[in-house]
Formats: C-alpha cells, sequence, structure tokens
C-alpha cells in the first residue's frame, strides 16, 4: 500500500482538494515503484458434453419436404434402462433401414409413422437441455453420463500482487552520488534493476543487480477443445433375403393412399423418400479455481474436481453437415517432369 504521507485523503472542497494536490506534487516517492509476485495453485476439471442432433427430411411424392430435428444428450445412447417407446437406438435403426426412396413399394412399415414411430417418446426422453454450471447440476449430470469428466488437473503459478507496493531505492553518501535503474514489466513488476552509490570519500563503488520476477502472469493453462468427428451408422438385421420394407407381392399402385398423414407427417400416396442424417456435437465445461499456495501450505495437487470458481462453456464440432457425394482427399500429387528436349538438327 501507499505510504500514509502519499496515501488519498477525503476532501469535502475543491480547495481542500486543489490544495493536497499541491502538496503531493512536492513530495517525493521513497523510490522506483512495483509489484511483485506470488505463488498460486490452478486447479482446473474439464467435462464434455457429447451431443447427436438427428435430422430427418419425408419428401412425399415428390412434394415439398418435411423436416423434423432434435438434439439428443448423451445418456440417450448410453441409457441402460430405456423404454420400450424411448428406445433412441432402435429408433435411429429404424430410419437408417428405411433411409433412401421408395417407388411404387409403400407398405404400411414404411409410413412416415410408423418409421419414426418412436421420434416424439425420444425427444421428450432425451432432449439436450442446457446445464446449470452450479456443483449439485455438475454432480447430477455426471452420474447420469450427460457429462463425461475427461481431465482434472493442477498447476503450480504466478500471480502479481496489486495489494503492495514495493520502491527501489539507494541511499546516497555524504559526499558522492547514488542511482538506481530499474526496468518494469508490462504488469508492474521489476523486471531488472540495479542501485549504486559512489562514495568519493571511500572511493567504494556498491553495486547490486538482480532479476526479481520472470514479468506477465503466468499463462493459464489450456485445454485443447475436444473435437468430435466422424458419422453413425447402424444397421438393423433383416429376416431371410428380403427385409421388412420389401415392395409387395402383387403389381399395381393403390387406389388409395398408401399412408395418411399422422403425427405430423405428409400423406404418402405412391412414393416416398427418406434422407436421414446424424450430426454429433457437444461442448466443454472448463471450470478452474486459483488458490494461493500459502493458504493451502505450499501443495499443489488435484484433488476432488472443480465445481466452483470460474468456468467457461465452449462448443465442439463445426456442426457442419457432411456431403454424400463428396470424398475428401490430403497430400501431395507428383507430376512428371518434362523430357529432355532432343538436340536440334544441324
Amino acid at each position: 500500500m501507499l505510504p500514509a504521507a502519499l496515501a488519498p485523503a477525503d476532501y469535502k472542497t475543491k480547495d481542500e482538494l486543489e490544495a493536497a494536490k499541491a502538496a503531493a506534487a512536492k513530495k517525493q516517492l521513497p523510490g522506483i515503484p512495483f509489484y511483485n509476485h506470488y505463488g498460486t495453485c490452478t486447479q482446473e476439471t474439464v467435462w464434455l458434453e457429447p451431443q447427436t442432433t438427428l435430422s430427418l427430411t419425408v419428401i412425399a411424392d415428390g412434394g415439398k419436404p418435411v423436416t423434423r430435428t432434435m438434439t439428443l444428450n448423451n445418456l440417450a445412447f448410453r441409457d441402460p434402462k430405456p423404454t420400450a417407446e424411448g428406445n433412441a437406438s432402435s429408433l435411429v435403426a429404424s430410419i437408417s433401414e428405411a433411409a433412401g426412396k421408395h417407388d411404387h413399394e409403400v407398405t404400411d412399415k414404411l409410413c412416415p409413422a410408423n418409421v419414426a414411430k418412436n421420434w416424439s417418446a425420444v425427444q421428450a426422453a432425451y432432449t439436450a437441455v442446457p446445464i446449470d454450471e452450479t456443483p449439485a447440476t455438475i454432480s447430477a449430470n455426471e452420474t447420469s453420463h450427460i457429462l463425461v469428466r475427461i481431465s482434472n488437473t493442477a498447476d503450480v503459478g504466478t500471480a502479481v500482487d496489486y495489494s503492495r507496493v514495493y520502491y527501489l531505492n539507494a541511499q546516497s553518501p555524504l559526499i558522492g552520488t547514488g542511482t538506481v535503474d530499474a526496468k518494469l514489466n508490462p504488469d508492474g513488476t521489476l523486471g531488472e534493476g540495479s542501485a549504486s552509490v559512489d562514495d568519493e570519500t571511500l572511493g567504494d563503488v556498491l553495486t547490486a543487480a538482480s532479476t526479481v520476477a520472470s514479468g506477465g502472469l503466468t499463462a493459464w493453462s489450456t485445454v485443447a477443445a475436444a473435437r468430435i468427428t466422424g458419422s453413425a451408422t447402424i444397421q438393423a438385421a433383416t429376416a431371410g433375403g428380403n427385409g421388412p420394407f420389401s415392395s409387395p407381392a402383387s403389381g399395381g399402385r393403390p387406389k388409395q393412399p398408401a399412408c395418411e398423414a399422422k403425427d405430423g407427417w405428409p400423406e404418402i400416396k405412391e412414393s416416398v423418400e427418406y434422407d436421414f442424417a446424424i450430426a454429433p456435437a457437444g461442448f466443454t465445461h472448463d471450470h478452474k479455481k486459483v488458490t494461493p499456495l500459502e493458504d493451502i501450505g505450499g501443495k499443489c495437487v488435484a484433488s476432488a474436481p472443480v465445481t466452483d470458481g470460474s468456468y467457461t462453456v465452449t462448443p465442439v464440432g463445426d456442426g457442419s453437415k457432411p456431403d454424400k457425394n463428396a470424398i475428401g482427399v490430403s497430400g501431395t500429387i507428383s507430376l512428371p517432369k518434362p523430357k529432355d528436349s532432343a538436340p536440334s538438327k544441324p
């Protein structure tokens, strides 16, 4: 803190303030001011929140597409006891098996209401919702596998103590000169300093130079953003050579609509096309807590996960829909070298 003579006071009038400014201008600091560092322990716990977005588009008789989308939490595919109506894996298998275009072969099993029969039940049971970053909520979501803990670390670092001001000075001799040289870091700590006294009577010069700070706050440790990549493919077994969605034995077009409009899906007369996409994504939940080393006996260890302190929630996954008609290629291609030119004829 500042010396008492330099500490700000509470002035009631403008004249008192101006008088104080004039008096302060005549005062001198006891030296070059700087700040010091102190040791810290930064504990960091990171959770991954995997999510899966299902998107189903139904095109009835070449008409306007009808699309429904839902984003599920990690429990949807990790639930040890899913209900028959809310089984997300069964839903994905059913839609994956019916994916594609079906002309003049629409049976009852190919109707959208049957293909996506469990859509609403799965959505109601496992829709991803924002997580409240409180200790109780984090613990409950980790227990239910909605959050997956991926790291719990502790690192020793430093921070600047702005509550105390230090001064670098040199006492002048009776005969001679005293000099002080200091270089400060951007955070106000002393990067390099020296003090010397030239006593002409004794002919002795005292010099002290030391580096007392490394400069700058220690950068926080960072967790590379987790990235969920890839695609999910689920195949449902079919009995014998014909699947449950095989064409009817009798030819000819049905006189009545093959599928009635139901559960928000369109009516199907003769043909239907299903476009099904699975997009993995999610978030990372990064919690940090910084404690002075002197408050924890100088020991910095990763103990219980951090559920308080500061936190950052970061989305992972690029959110782009893969193009099934595109092939990604990486690498280099070496072109053939040109042949040596033939010598010219004389």
